[in-house]
């Protein structure tokens, strides 16, 4: 990832990636330019994947800050050439979500088990907020929200490390001819 989005290299010295060529590709797909799409400062999408894919380093100024997920799924579907980063809950028809590549070299889908336990390179907490007087109850909606067999078990944090796109999904993404999105803020209430 940090060859893809960063300008600055901090999870390690790597070449910035300018082409799906790059990304191991071949045929048409390898003379594609990379499209790059994030989230805008404004976005804790933005500061988590700053901090957890790049290591704390800075973008590309090609990459096309958007202000929501929504905006960037979009854009990445209607980008044949197009990856970025947005919140899981917000895939868009035309994208394909990418396995990662952890810090042991170990593949992982993105999927409901290692987006839960945690595994998956990428997921956050999402904290919510309630406010309501100590001396009250929660209201029967908000309560029903909050109740244990509504909430998912919460993936464990887990340090920064360097992650990279199994090549074995970069093939599979050029031949499918599927457009790529990667996935960041994963914590889906359902």
């Amino acid at each position: 990832m940090d060859g893809i989005f960063s300008v600055t290299h901090r999870c390690g010295p790597s070449p910035t990636l300018a082409s799906w060529g790059d990304l191991g590709l071949k045929g048409p797909w390898a003379e594609k330019a990379l499209l790059r799409y994030g989230r805008n400062s404004a976005s804790g999408t933005y500061g988590y994947f700053r901090q957890r894919a790049l290591c704390g380093g800075d973008l590309l100024p090609s990459v096309n800050e958007l202000p929501g997920s929504v905006s960037v799924a979009q854009a990445v579907a209607g980008s044949v050439n197009a990856i970025g980063y947005a919140g899981m809950g917000f895939k868009a028809g035309g994208v394909k979500i990418l396995a990662l590549t952890d810090g042991r070299g170990k593949t992982v889908q993105p999927d409901d088990a290692t987006l839960l336990n945690g595994d998956y390179p990428l997921v956050r907490y999402l904290y919510i907020y309630v406010n309501k007087a100590p001396d009250r109850s929660l209201e029967p909606i908000t309560a029903a929200f909050f109740r244990p067999d509504s909430l998912r078990r919460r993936p464990k944090p887990r340090p920064p490390e360097r992650i990279s796109i199994p090549a074995g999904v970069r093939q599979a993404a050029g031949a499918t001819g599927y457009r790529a999105r990667l996935e960041c803020f994963l914590f889906d209430l359902r």
